[in-house]
């Protein structure tokens, strides 16, 4: 449908076309990063109609070892195995096993533990992490093709706490040792790949701290470590690329080149989690484009948000609250823009005359920087509408209901009962498929 150009000759005329004024190396002929499907913290999400339709076959989320201590306490074995996330990934690999599945393991200390990572491995509140830990991992191990150490944990926490660092450095080893100990357990019978991270806004000079250099540094030293994670929620690809909006920070291409500084390029990356979700949060003050609202007259004042105004949050919380919208409204909400912006979501989420959409841009990326894998969101799964819950910033939101391959949140179920697509990141998804 669309024409994806991947050699030097194209990427330097997306570049001149975009004004990125950006140097990236030259691309491959094909996809090397395997492009799988993100489900958050909700495995039980799964859906093989969506995912058969994806044509990937790789499936990522996380799993909150702190909450789930928070629900039980202990940590009971009869607990793990029938939390219905944990016992989804089994089955997915039971009945499913020609995907390969990829969990991060997530600590929260907000949630348990007195909001402070414990630094003393000795520690009642250490050892009960570690033994919650390995369970969790005696019921999914042999379900899994890749384990991540951590989830944001410079997001949970600050990215200045050198009790992250050390904590991480500590349970990682904890994760190596139990990797090794049961590799004949595994799918391949050996070791699987074993990540550290996720890592987020390293395109901020606010988060290249210290504590966050020095667990990119362990992971690079350490034997056992496969590689990084890094999530790539930016503003932009490569600064300022496209017809509408800025990036000083350099976007994604930035967080990664700022980690290859620090952790180098002898192993491997990987994105369990990126999108564009900071550069949509721009425009959802932007009033509603008077050709949407010729062809959809606003019912009620649905598409009034809490300002007022009939806004891109207004009818994006107009269509959570009404159970969705069709898919064609949907599509044509996206595809007129807004009043100031008309081509906010297309100059991203299409590709066009000549030039890669954001999702085929960082795929290529993605191969000519040593990543393994990336994974990007299949659903969002909210049902509540967004809210920013400060009175003097009602916009300070990231709309996730923009990023996913499905709309499952603002629109209705198709005729067949399935999620109908989003516009239209699904189209050059495929198109990285291996």
């Amino acid at each position: 449908m669309r024409a994806l150009f991947r050699t030097s000759s194209a990427v330097a005329l997306g570049c001149a076309l975009m004004t990125l004024g950006c140097a990236i190396p030259s691309q491959p002929a094909a996809a090397q990063t395997s492009m799988g499907v993100n489900y958050n913290g909700t495995f039980t999400a799964f859906n093989i109609t969506d995912v058969t339709n994806s044509k990937t076959t790789w499936i990522r989320g996380f799993y909150d070892i702190t909450a789930l201590l928070k629900r039980d306490g202990t940590c009971a074995v009869s607990t793990v195995q029938s939390d219905p996330n944990l016992t989804e990934i089994n089955t997915i690999h039971k009945s499913y096993s020609q995907y390969r599945l990829a969990l991060n393991l997530k600590y929260d200390f907000s949630e348990w533990g007195g909001g402070t990572p414990p630094t003393d491995t000795s520690s009642t509140e250490y050892t009960t992490l570690q033994t919650c830990t390995n369970r969790v991992l005696d019921y999914v191990y042999p379900s899994l093709s890749q384990l991540v150490s951590g989830n944001e944990p410079f997001i949970t926490n600050a990215p200045t706490s050198q009790a992250v660092t050390t904590f991480y450095e500590n349970i990682t080893n904890s994760d190596i040792a139990y990797n090794h100990a049961n590799a004949g357990k595994s799918i391949t019978g050996s070791a699987i790949p074993l990540y550290v991270g996720a890592f987020n806004n390293l395109e901020k000079a606010s988060f290249q701290t210290t504590p966050v250099n020095e667990l990119m540094q362990y992971a690079a030293n350490t034997s056992g470590v496969t590689g990084i994670d890094l999530h790539l929620h930016v503003s932009s690809f490569n600064g300022n690329n496209g017809a509408e909006g800025t990036d000083p920070t350099g976007g994604l291409v930035a967080a990664v080149q700022y980690a290859q500084s620090v952790f180098g390029a002898k192993k491997k990356m990987m994105s369990s989690e990126f999108s564009l979700v900071n550069y949509f949060e721009n425009y959802l003050s932007d009033s509603l484009s008077s050709t949407f609202l010729a062809d959809y007259p606003d019912p009620g004042q649905c598409y009034v948000d809490v300002t007022g105004s009939e806004s891109v949050l207004g009818f994006i919380n107009c269509a959570i609250t009404s159970g969705g919208v069709p898919n064609t409204e949907w599509y044509d909400f996206l595809k007129f823009g807004d009043a100031e912006h008309p081509t906010y979501f297309t100059d991203r989420a299409l590709s066009q005359n000549g030039v890669q959409n954001f999702l085929a841009q960082s795929e290529s990326f993605f191969s000519s920087n040593n990543f393994s894998v990336a994974t990007y969101a299949m659903v969002q799964n909210r049902k509540n509408i967004l809210s920013s819950g400060n009175p003097n910033s009602p916009y300070a939101i990231q709309p996730w209901v923009l990023n996913p391959l499905f709309c499952d949140s603002t629109c209705v179920l198709n005729s067949s009962g399935n999620h109908e697509q989003n516009l239209d990141w699904i189209g050059d998804f495929w198109a990285q498929q291996p």
